[in-house]
C-alpha cells in the first residue's frame, strides 16, 4: 500500500534534490521554467491558465502539509515552497531576461529577510504558524514583496 505522506513527501522536496545543498536554487530555477510555460498557456487559454493556478496552489498547500505530518523534523527537505513563491515573484511579470534575474536575486534575499522583518516588526515567528502555512509564509510573503517590487519598477520606467 502506498503512503500518501511519504509520497507527498517526495512530490514536495523534489525527490533527492531536497537533499542538495542548492535544492532552494533548484527549486526557484524550475518555478522560472514553469511560470514560462504557463505564460505560453495564458496566451492559449485565460480561463484555463488561472484555473491551474488556484488549483495548483490548493495543491501545493495540500501537498506541503501531507509532506509535513510526514517528516517534522526533516521540513528544510521541501522545497516545494522555494517553488511556490518563485512563481508568485514571476506571476504576470514580462519574461525578459532582466526581469526574470531580478526576479530570482530578489527572492532568495527576501526570502531570507522575511523572517527576520516580520518577526522584529510584530513579534511573531512565521515559521511557528500551524503545519504547511508555517512552511510556506515567508516564500509567499517573498514573492509577493518581489512581484510588488518589479511592477514599482515597471510602472516607474514606463
Amino acid at each position: 500500500m502506498i503512503n500518501l505522506n511519504s509520497t507527498a513527501f517526495k512530490i514536495a522536496s523534489f525527490g533527492k534534490i531536497g537533499q542538495w545543498l542548492t535544492r532552494s536554487i533548484v527549486a526557484t530555477a524550475f518555478a522560472v521554467v514553469a511560470v514560462m510555460l504557463l505564460n505560453l498557456l495564458y496566451s492559449i487559454n485565460e480561463p484555463t491558465f488561472y484555473f491551474l493556478i488556484l488549483g495548483g496552489f490548493a495543491l501545493c498547500l495540500i501537498i506541503i502539509q501531507m509532506a509535513y505530518i510526514h517528516s517534522y523534523e526533516s521540513t528544510n527537505m521541501i522545497v516545494l515552497d522555494k517553488f511556490v513563491g518563485m512563481m508568485l515573484a514571476l506571476a504576470q511579470i514580462p519574461m525578459t531576461f532582466k526581469l526574470v534575474a531580478s526576479a530570482y536575486l530578489l527572492f532568495h534575499l527576501f526570502n531570507i529577510l522575511t523572517p527576520f522583518l516580520v518577526w522584529k516588526f510584530y513579534g511573531k515567528n512565521m515559521h511557528n504558524l500551524p503545519g504547511a502555512f508555517g512552511i510556506i509564509a515567508s516564500d509567499i510573503c517573498a514573492g509577493l514583496a518581489v512581484n510588488m517590487l518589479l511592477r514599482f519598477m515597471l510602472w516607474v520606467t514606463n
